[in-house]
């Protein structure tokens, strides 16, 4: 889980490095003319979005695995879905939004 979370904070340092950096070209011209900052800076907060896009559907697919929230048991129990079976349909559905995000 570790791994994680300084993946996350370290995508989320570089965009906001390359926002900044973008941000400060805009305001004094020619500063950073070398560098594409705009197309790094979207690439990058993309690719931070994508990530905690992603991160968001493994929780929630996890959470309906387990049942832990009175919202996910009462789903679990709406789909027949017995309180010490896996719910594979919850993992299905998350690999499917994964490669719609990732793509």
């Amino acid at each position: 889980m570790a791994r994680y979370t300084f993946l996350t904070l370290l995508v989320a340092a570089l965009a906001l490095t390359a926002v900044g950096l973008s941000i400060s070209d805009r305001l004094q011209p020619g500063r950073f003319t070398d560098l594409p900052l705009r197309p790094a800076a979207g690439t990058l907060a993309a690719v931070l979005v994508a990530w905690l896009a992603s991160r968001t559907v493994d929780r929630v697919a996890d959470g309906l695995n387990e049942g832990r929230y009175r919202w996910q048991r009462r789903l679990r129990h709406m789909l027949r879905v017995e309180h010490d079976e896996r719910f594979r349909e919850a993992e299905l559905f998350a690999a499917l939004i994964h490669v719609l995000i990732w793509l």
